[in-house]
């Protein structure tokens, strides 16, 4: 049963992600009561139920679909609303550690990465709040993890791209900043098959042993194109039903740039908005609750683990090094997938961001933080660097635990135990 890394590795996988998603699991349903942007995401899945009309639509409807799949099974109550992105947030680490073991084959990396995205604290925060960015990045890293298990098989690549098709569809379907990474699939299997069978059109378009055995260039489009896009416009159907201002079927490509008119509208100043550079130094984070809930002072904190997201980004410069200078095909994706989850914040039209919109960079700096140590120090005996680094991190996460899970405080003020400088109030 592990007599191969790729079966160990697995199991480690199945087995860390049940213990996350157990940690996760403490205090979901508290508070009990609506916070932070749950306040637009609860309604506009309850309208989804009730099939009443167009609630949030600035963002497209798979996240709130399955938010009111929670709440018709589990109730319209604290853990209806909670329990799919907590579920989503599992899957988002063990697709990461898959993915991770496929593109590197190396079980140490791959543990590392889901360790440090667990510990970087970003995903453990969303996956316990009723917002769309969990289910995003679940099915975002399960369409990546896909996609990389399909390359250098000997069989079954056509299931892996259509699952992989499947996912990226429905992340750009939960929320569209999962769309410039979720190119990058096709991007990518375009530049390996080009640079595997040379950059002649004949050779490029047929069958070719590697990457992606038996699957032409024109599979390859349907499975991780067109499928994606028809994926994604299929979790438009329930809007037709609408009781009041329905989407007729010829109106859906009209309704998207509606949704990018809402994404492009002046927004009033927040007192939590940020930019992409302050999320790479951690600077400003998000309290999504502090107040008295549930017969006790909580507090809520969307904060980056500062050994996490400080030292990842010396993993991402490493990665880049290493997959420019030696042409480490593993490191450099990192590093790209980094690149492109982060740049469109700099450049994209929407006037007021978050720092909840590092999520996806930040699970691709973890995975470049944990391919930069196992091939800088843990591949060469130096393993007390990533050891310490890990628990490091560890020790860090526990010490924000408190104010990451709504554990009662001491008190109006208990904050200012965790505030290292003031922008972090």
């Amino acid at each position: 049963m592990f007599d191969t890394p790729e079966s160990r590795s697995r199991m480690v996988a199945i087995g860390f992600t049940l213990l996350c998603l157990a940690l996760m699991a403490w205090r979901l349903t508290i508070p009990s009561k609506f916070f932070f942007d749950e306040v637009h995401y609860l309604p506009a899945a309850r309208a989804l139920i009730e099939l009443s009309g167009p609630v949030n639509t600035e963002h497209p409807l798979f996240g709130k679909i399955v938010i009111a799949a929670g709440m018709l099974l589990f109730g319209d109550n604290a853990l209806g609303w909670r329990i799919f992105p907590w579920a989503f947030g599992g899957l988002a680490i063990f697709a990461t550690m898959r993915m991770t073991w496929w593109i590197a084959k190396s079980e140490i990396a791959a543990f590392m990465a889901g360790f440090f995205v667990m510990t970087g604290q970003l995903l453990f925060v969303l996956a316990r709040i009723a917002m769309l960015d969990m289910v995003m990045a679940g099915c975002l890293m399960a369409g990546l993890w896909m996609t990389a298990s399909a390359l250098d098989q000997d069989r079954g690549n056509h299931t892996r791209l259509a699952g992989a098709g499947l996912l990226l569809g429905l992340a750009v379907g939960a929320k569209w900043s999962a769309a410039p990474v979720a190119m990058m699939a096709g991007i990518g299997l375009f530049i390996l098959r080009g640079h595997a069978v040379g950059w002649r059109l004949k050779a490029w378009a047929l069958e070719s042993p590697a990457p992606f055995q038996g699957v032409s260039l024109w599979q390859a489009v349907l499975l991780l194109g067109l499928l994606p896009m028809l994926v994604y416009l299929a979790t438009f159907i329930p809007a037709f039903f609408y009781a009041s201002n329905p989407i007729a079927p010829a109106d859906i490509l009209a309704y998207q740039l509606r949704i990018f008119e809402h994404q492009s509208n002046p927004m009033a100043a927040h007192t939590y908005q940020s930019n992409w550079w302050q999320w790479l130094g951690n600077i400003r984070p998000i309290w999504f609750l502090y107040e008295a809930a549930d017969g006790a002072q909580r507090g809520v904190i969307l904060l980056g683990n500062p050994v996490v997201m400080w030292a990842g980004l010396g993993g991402v410069a490493l990665c880049g090094l290493l997959g420019v200078m030696r042409r480490d095909r593993a490191r450099l994706i990192a590093f790209v997938l980094f690149i492109v989850a982060l740049a469109p914040w700099a450049v994209v039209p929407k006037p007021v961001q978050f720092y909840y919109h590092y999520l996806l960079p930040s699970i691709f700096l973890c995975i470049a933080m944990a391919l930069a140590l196992e091939r800088v120090w843990w591949r060469d005996g130096v393993r007390a660097v990533p050891v310490f680094v890990m628990a490091a991190a560890a020790g860090m996460f526990a010490y924000f635990y408190p104010i990451l899970s709504a554990a009662p405080l001491d008190g109006e003020m208990a904050f200012m135990d965790w505030m290292w400088i003031d922008s972090w109030r």
